[in-house]
């Protein structure tokens, strides 16, 4: 991705982009005003049945014995509109990155070097990552994990939904505005 946007394939694409935008302005507006109303009703849709299934929880904040699900089996198009919302989420964390390929891409260097730059950049981006995995594989099963892990299960299960719906809405106001 970053050697496409380093050589410009990454502008070519996004002036096609444009150009379907404005040759059909009432469909690519209309789509996405759409697609905001099915995502914001999936995200409340979410939101209600993870308030439905926390209520059906005993006094320990356990779930019944005979409420045990078996593991779900996702569909093609789950799987796949699953992956389109974590990109999404995950999108932000990319635009130091393209910032990164400006200012790389005003020095006009050569191949090889804009490619040693670029390989840098991405150690120096991964290695924090690749530190937590190492810290946490480390003090896995203390106490503090499990605290934080058992933290995390209870907030994740409210994330999809609020991402989902905040994704909605900011696709309704979209298209809303761009139609009119």
């Amino acid at each position: 991705m970053g050697l496409a946007i380093y050589y410009g394939i990454a502008a070519w694409v996004s002036k096609f982009l444009v150009k379907i935008a404005n040759a059909y302005h009432l469909y690519v507006y209309g789509a996405a005003t759409i697609s905001g109303i099915i995502l914001l009703a999936v995200g409340i849709r979410l939101i209600i049945k993870i308030r439905q299934s926390s209520s059906g929880q005993n006094d320990n904040g356990c779930k019944e014995a005979n409420s045990v699900k078996a593991p779900a089996q996702l569909s093609t198009i789950s799987l796949f509109i699953m992956g389109a919302a974590f990109c999404m989420v995950e999108l932000t964390s990319a635009f130091p990155y393209f910032g990164f390929l400006a200012l790389l891409t005003s020095y006009r260097l050569i191949f090889p070097l804009a490619l040693l730059f670029m390989l840098i950049y991405n150690f120096r981006y991964v290695l924090p990552l690749i530190l937590l995995y190492f810290g946490y594989n480390k003090l896995q099963g203390t106490t503090t994990i499990k605290k934080l892990e058992s933290v995390l299960d209870k907030i994740s299960s409210y994330i999809v939904p609020v991402v989902v719906s905040l994704a909605g809405i900011f696709l309704i106001y979209y298209g809303v505005i761009s139609l009119f």
